[in-house]
């Protein structure tokens, strides 16, 4: 019997978690540390609770609930099966096998989380940011942020102490050994994770087995504080339980089944191939999208790929190759043999010869590799056919990568001109990512159109900007990829767009859907992408109205937004374009420097909650008034932690004021 997903927001696979117990006292604490810093609270007026500190009644010393050493690095977070979405789990499950040696009891009782925060309150003070004691009285409401379970009502009735009650608790939704120091799932179900952008991803199949060595890698730099075993691979029999849960039917809403992987290599996966057959048989309609350094996309690999019909109509891979020239490939990505680079260089012309899509992207590291290699390498993906594009990063790189890779704002630019001048000259159409530095405003220029695409075989171009679509005013590259997005998920046959031509022309064209409505050209990535048009984001202006519905909700009179300084000019605009429900009182909009990982990141999602904290801490000395802080969902895991390992309610409890973290329509602000 299978189960079907009902919401695709949340999702999540455990089969069983082993700890390794420690004799240490301080187990205690970190258990409660961890059940309060995964606990949101309420009070009558929705305003938020923010714990800080707390003392077991027996003791004399209170203990802070501000970041220290991430919980799940240490040893006993260890797991045999381990995402970082599921780290909250991981976390409170580890530390309750370590502490509790005591026989669970049983009990056909139901037991909320409420019950167990209640059996905790009777054990433990909690303190605020000042340590003044919080009234337990006062928390009317309070939810999960692991269990996708809320307590709406407040119940007293607590039969044991605070360990009896988590473990009753957990024993609901795992069969737990407490000899063996082990939980196993008893039902997928039951775990929903609050996931980020990539929900919908069965990964990742393998952890730390990429040998690349890319110099520009920032998972090779070790700047995650999520810790992975060596070289492990997910069981071809897991895959199939994984799909099994998958509900494909036509019609039925359900997770987009992929393996796109960013941080780690999928085709050294010794069961590679068997499983992308098994994921394009269980979902024929669905694209599935590989990032890979293409050095084990070998003759052999190929074609048993193009011999199965469904699989090569499905598969895209997505090819770091950097350089079409085997010693700057090499140079840089050091870690491969010649051989492998060989293979990757000559996989495109392979693919472009079977009918497999793939798509090539180019780190632009010009003190690395000459500007005039780069040049090469876009020529020469042109000779062959890319799906969809050839992307080209500018090389944004943090104080942990090799110096040559920082370059200065003005260089970057001179990079991404260089690049952009190149679209004329080339059929595939050419886009730069991390090039917000060399943008200016919110107008929704097309970047890129692909050949003979709707978008095409209508008269749009490279340059054109969009000033309405089906009458609807279009205030930024977001808003025109929300909207378009839109129009294609109705089924619209046709819409109609008000362009500002390169000559200040206006005209109106009209775009017809129904050439692509049997082209799964860019299945799996942006539904905008099915009408041709390449339009990079910047900002949703959705987020501005979940800001005002929060601050509404939780009396916040002082809300101020925290982001990164790449996109600050952006926001800045936003805000004088703000609309009805869009609009926040009092709202303040803070740039971050980057310092924990330095360098020229111009990417918001590698800020800290330390650098936040810095920001936080600055204010404070200018005496801002602050009440609560908005942050980017993309600056965490599904589970809330950044990439220092410092979860959002742990930084919530060393700022003693609200943090919400907001996720736009797009996946990143």
């Amino acid at each position: 019997m299978t189960t079907s997903i009902k919401d695709p927001n949340f999702i999540s696979y455990i089969d069983e978690i082993r700890v390794h117990p420690q004799q240490n006292i301080q187990y205690q604490n970190k258990l409660i540390s961890s059940v309060l810093r995964l606990t949101q609270f309420w009070d009558k007026s929705n305003n938020i609770i923010v714990p800080s500190y707390f003392r077991i009644k027996s003791s004399s010393s209170l203990v802070s609930l501000m970041p220290e050493r991430p919980s799940h690095q240490e040893a006993s977070s260890q797991t045999e099966i381990l995402f970082s979405q599921d780290v909250p789990i991981v976390s409170v499950l580890s530390d309750f096998l370590c502490v509790n040696e005591k026989e669970i009891l049983k009990s056909d009782k139901k037991i909320s989380w409420k019950n167990v925060i209640n059996a905790l309150l009777n054990e433990v003070n909690l303190y605020n940011i000042n340590k003044e004691p919080i009234n337990p009285q006062n928390i009317f409401n309070l939810e999960s942020i692991f269990i996708n379970e809320t307590d709406a009502a407040t119940n007293n009735d607590n039969q044991y102490n605070f360990l009896q009650t988590l473990g009753q608790y957990f024993q609901q939704y795992f069969t737990i050994d407490t000899t063996r120091k082990t939980a196993k799932l008893n039902n997928r179900e039951y775990i929903k994770i609050r996931a980020s952008t990539a929900q919908r991803a069965i990964t990742p199949f393998v952890f730390n087995n990429c040998k690349q060595g890319c110099r520009f890698c920032y998972v090779d730099r070790g700047l995650s504080a999520i810790r992975y075993p060596h070289n492990w691979c997910r069981k071809l029999e897991d895959i199939d339980k994984i799909l099994e849960d998958y509900d494909v039917k036509e019609g039925k809403s359900h997770p987009i089944l992929r393996f796109a992987m960013m941080d780690w290599e999928p085709t050294e996966h010794p069961k590679f191939f068997e499983i992308l057959q098994k994921i394009a048989h269980t979902a024929p309609t669905q694209q599935i999208p590989i990032v890979t350094h293409g050095g084990a996309l070998t003759p052999e690999l190929l074609s048993k790929i193009a011999d199965d019909e469904i699989l090569k109509r499905n598969v895209l891979f997505q090819v770091s190759l950097n350089s079409a020239n085997v010693f700057y490939r090499h140079k840089l990505m050091p870690g491969a043999k010649l051989k492998e680079h060989q293979t990757a260089i000559k996989s495109i012309e392979l693919m472009d010869k079977m009918k497999i899509n793939f798509d090539v992207s180019i780190v632009a590291a010009t003190n690395i590799i000459p500007m005039s290699d780069i040049v090469e390498t876009i020529k020469y993906v042109d000779n062959f056919t890319p799906h969809s594009y050839i992307r080209v990063a500018l090389p944004t790189a943090t104080k942990h990568h090799d110096p040559k890779l920082l370059r200065t704002k003005e260089e970057l630019c001179e990079i991404d001109n260089i690049i952009t001048s190149l679209r004329p000259s080339v059929k595939a159409p050419i886009i730069t990512t991390v090039a917000l530095e060399n943008r200016s405003g919110l107008n929704a220029v097309i970047e890129e159109v692909i050949p003979n695409s709707a978008a095409d075989l209508a008269g749009i171009e490279s340059g054109d900007e969009i000033i309405s679509i089906d009458g609807c005013k279009v205030r930024s590259r977001t808003e025109a990829n929300l909207i378009l997005s839109r129009a294609w998920y109705q089924k619209k046959e046709n819409i109609s767009m008000e362009i500002k031509k390169n000559s200040g022309k206006f005209q109106t064209y009209q775009i017809s859907q129904g050439l692509e409505k049997n082209n799964p050209r860019m299945a799996g990535e942006k539904a905008v992408g099915l009408f041709g048009m390449l339009i990079h984001d910047d900002v949703d202006f959705g987020i501005f109205e979940k800001i005002a519905e929060l601050q509404k909700k939780h009396n916040l009179k002082y809300p101020h937004i925290f982001t990164g300084k790449v996109i600050e000019p952006f926001f800045e605009e936003a805000l004088s374009k703000l609309e009805n429900d869009e609009k926040v009182v009092n709202l303040h909009l803070n740039a971050v420097e980057n310092k924990y990982f330095g360098g020229n990141v111009s990417i918001a999602g590698l800020l800290t909650f330390g650098d936040l904290f810095e920001k936080f801490n600055e204010l404070k000395a200018q005496k801002q008034n602050v009440d609560a802080i908005f942050i980017s969902q993309s600056m965490l895991s599904r589970g809330g932690f950044d990439l220092k390992g410092i979860h959002i309610n742990e930084f919530m409890a060393q700022c003693g004021i609200p943090i919400f973290a907001i996720k736009a329509r797009t996946g990143s602000i």
